[in-house]
């Protein structure tokens, strides 16, 4: 008999969700061959991206032994804390595991690993448990918490994981929890991982003592659409390699399909949802205090920052995300015709788009941004809509200010002239070449001349 289940110990989570999910997953098909796992050790692996999903039956964590800054602050209560405050260290036996599985990785699970105290898991029965978590408690340390793109692969990692561990939404009145055991400051998409998974969150450091849980999960860190096309992404992990191989024409990639459909129930916006063809949405980056190590300063200097979008683009709606909710954000893009940005995570929202719709992404003609393949990668997961990459678009300048430049050697380039587009009214300067706004180059989805990184600079200041 148990004598003590101390439910009740449990602290009130930082985010909160009751009532029943929006999204109940139906079963995943039988015959679905992308992104499927391997045993590993007592874990999961995914080949191509040595993702790492491992689950226990029974473990625990004395959080007297873990040091992370408490986290969910105001970033401006916390101005210039240190990265390194807001990642978690655990001494040894800070984790209690029935069994310790053996893989490499750079990501949080090495430390839990290395924390690990094998067969000793406190046993609830013996009162030996401070709070006890029944149900699925999934455990995760972010790292690019502010930043969409990043944030967005976390999502569908978890997404991915709950359908190979058949969670079947909260039924039987369990409600999924996350431990998140990282201390970041609040960020504005914090809301969105209780809203899409229907999840109670909480820092760990809101517990006390020994934290019992009944099924632990460690989510995966890497993710297989991490700046990958989808025709590449390898296939067949469970019970060996499939005979699929690489051809699109065997690709049953659903799993982002539902991950979608995820998100977009989530906000009650529906999968037949009509495009408005009026709807032109043009994203202005600017900067904002995302997290405490945001310099403003830095920021305000971006080259991304274009001054002008609405001169530019006077027949479309500019948004700016930082200035909307979540929610918000994916009402009004799910029904977009086009979306027009700089290259940027705030592109991310390209998963959200109706069929027919068309992805513009503006690259500066620098070395981090020219040709990188990001953006267009990630289209190809979304049957259905077109991206384009080109250069950035500028106003285009009046006889004066075009004589000036001349005069006073104010160019960039050999011919550095922007030539308006009679169709559109701007103009694409691309140091010493110029553009017009339909002869856009065309991403052609190729493999990442930056690796397995983006080779981006962190731009988590910005939407």
């Amino acid at each position: 008999e148990n004598k003590a289940v101390h439910v009740s110990n449990e602290p009130a989570p930082y985010l909160l969700r009751t009532g029943r999910a929006k999204y109940l997953p139906a079963p995943k098909p039988a015959d679905e061959s992308c992104l499927r796992w391997k045993s590993n050790n007592g874990c999961w692996e995914h080949y191509q991206s040595s993702a790492m999903l491992c689950r226990f039956d029974d473990m625990a964590l004395d959080v007297t032994k873990f040091h992370v800054s408490r986290g969910g602050e105001r970033p401006e209560d916390v101005r210039g804390r240190n990265e390194e405050e807001e990642l978690f260290q655990v001494d040894y036996c800070g984790v209690y595991l029935p069994y310790k599985p053996v893989f490499w990785t750079q990501w949080y699970q090495s430390k839990l690993m290395d924390a690990a105290g094998v067969g000793l898991v406190p046993d609830r029965s013996q009162d030996q448990c401070d709070v006890y978590l029944p149900g699925l408690t999934l455990l995760y340390e972010r790292i690019e918490y502010a930043n969409l793109y990043h944030t967005m692969t976390d999502w569908f990692n978890v997404h991915w994981s709950l359908e190979k561990l058949k969670y079947g939404g909260g039924g039987g009145g369990q409600q999924l929890r996350m431990i998140w055991l990282d201390g970041h400051a609040a960020g504005s998409l914090d809301d969105a991982w209780a809203d899409i998974f229907h999840a109670n969150v909480t820092y760990v450091s809101q517990y006390e003592g020994i934290v019992c849980m009944e099924r632990a999960v460690w989510l995966p860190k890497n993710s297989p659409i991490y700046d990958v096309p989808k025709d590449s992404v390898e296939y067949g992990y469970e019970g060996g390699y499939g005979a699929g191989g690489f051809s699109s024409e065997n690709d049953k990639c659903g799993v982002m399909d539902r991950f979608v459909e995820r998100v977009l129930t989530a906000y009650d916006i529906p999968l037949d949802r009509t495009m408005d063809p009026a709807l032109d949405l043009v994203i202005d980056r600017q900067p904002y205090f995302a997290h405490p190590r945001v310099d403003m300063e830095k920021a305000a200097k971006d080259t991304r920052t274009l001054p002008d979008l609405r001169d530019i683009f006077p027949n479309s709606r500019v948004i700016r995300l930082h200035e909307m909710s979540f929610r918000q954000q994916v009402e009004l893009i799910s029904r977009a015709h086009t979306l027009k940005g700089m290259h940027g995570a705030g592109l991310t929202h390209l998963l959200w788009l109706p069929r027919g719709a068309e992805v513009t992404e503006w690259q500066p003609s620098t070395e981090d941004f020219d040709g990188n393949p990001m953006f267009s990668n990630l289209a190809s997961w979304v049957p259905g809509i077109s991206h384009v990459a080109g250069p950035v678009p500028q106003k285009s300048k009046g006889f004066v200010e075009r004589a000036l430049d001349f005069l006073f050697g104010r160019s960039t380039g050999a011919a550095t002239e922007s030539i308006a587009s009679p169709s559109s009214g701007y103009a694409f300067d691309r140091g010493d070449q110029n553009y017009y706004g339909r002869d856009m180059i065309r991403g052609d989805g190729g493999l990442n001349k930056f690796g397995s990184a983006s080779g981006i600079p962190d731009d988590d200041y910005r939407a």
